[in-house]
């Protein structure tokens, strides 16, 4: 069995290609072979917990691959802890145990930017950011390597964080990128072609008066049956996209039950040509990817990882001591 840490599964596969790994999982999805059923999930109070458990088999790889996480919002932020375990559908043999918080980073991240590959203006390069967190860093980065990004602007509440976020970033970025905190999130929004969110609110933020004609907006954050990250208009005029529509239709607003699923962008490229088509005529629509998570996505990811590890000889591999 093989152990993959945090800064192992970072060393492992960069951004870019985890894109691409997503690209292909979603290309080659078949649900036939995938059997994901809904995540079980317990919450606490005081302090506000979400312990939960996201199993699924994807019987093309013949394995069972499954994510217990936890998640706590405390004063001082979110604190999450997460493994995912790999197992050999044909043996039951433990194959793996990576972490959990770092892959659900990366393939969070890896697929919202191929959604808004797919969907945003091929040419945008302002870019919106409503968090902070790790998350937040790494849909920032993707976003990047997508897209021609030339300008940022970040929102958080806390200040502190904000401005030490933008420090940090606008040295890795580089001069070609000009990042810069602003006060709001209409501030933030308004004229911005892509839109990141990666928030724990508790309430909308987004709101249509506030953004463009054709923005896409990539919402990763918190989420509840009667509300999430956009309004109620954005959500009724906006192309929605999702990554597990009976997921969505249980943790999320209803709405997002009739949305288009990742594989159907890919399999299916009518609405692409639609949208397309519709932006070159000047009437372009905007469009959002709305994220609950997906025990496929996890699998996905792992197996990519496995695969790495196997190749460069990384992690540890614990029956054999070493």
């Amino acid at each position: 069995m093989r152990l993959l840490n945090a800064s192992e599964i970072r060393a492992l596969l960069g951004t870019r290609e985890a894109i691409r790994v997503m690209r292909q999982a979603y290309t080659d999805y078949d649900a036939t072979t995938v059997d994901c059923p809904p995540r079980t999930i317990i919450s606490t109070a005081a302090p506000e917990g979400y312990f939960g458990v996201m199993p699924v088999m994807v019987g093309a790889e013949r394995k069972f691959v499954v994510k217990i996480a936890g998640l706590v919002v405390a004063d001082q932020g979110c604190q999450m802890e997460a493994v995912v375990a790999v197992m050999d559908a044909n043996t039951a043999q433990l194959l793996a145990l990576l972490d959990g918080e770092s892959l659900t980073t990366l393939r969070t991240s890896a697929t919202a930017a191929l959604v808004s590959d797919l969907l945003a203006d091929p040419h945008a390069t302002s870019l919106a950011l409503l968090g902070t967190g790790r998350q937040a860093a790494a849909l920032l980065l993707a976003h990047c390597l997508i897209r021609p990004i030339s300008r940022v602007k970040v929102y958080a509440r806390n200040p502190e964080k904000l401005h030490a976020f933008v420090t940090t970033h606008r040295q890795l970025l580089g001069p070609e990128v000009e990042i810069c905190a602003v006060d709001s999130v209409s501030q933030a929004v308004q004229g911005a072609q892509i839109i990141c969110t990666a928030t724990s609110a508790d309430r909308p933020l987004i709101r249509l008066h506030d953004i463009v004609a054709g923005c896409h907006i990539a919402a990763i954050g918190n989420h509840a049956p009667d509300f999430c990250e956009l309004d109620d208009c954005v959500l009724n005029s906006a192309v929605l996209v999702t990554d597990d529509r009976v997921a969505a239709s249980k943790e999320a607003p209803a709405i997002l039950a009739q949305a288009t699923e990742i594989q159907s962008l890919l399999q299916n490229p009518a609405l692409l040509l639609e949208l397309q088509e519709l932006r070159q005529h000047g009437t372009p629509k905007v469009t959002a990817y709305l994220s609950v998570g997906s025990a496929f996505q996890d699998a996905t990811m792992a197996t990519a990882l496995l695969h790495a590890a196997r190749q460069q000889a990384t992690g540890v591999d614990w029956l054999a001591g070493n």
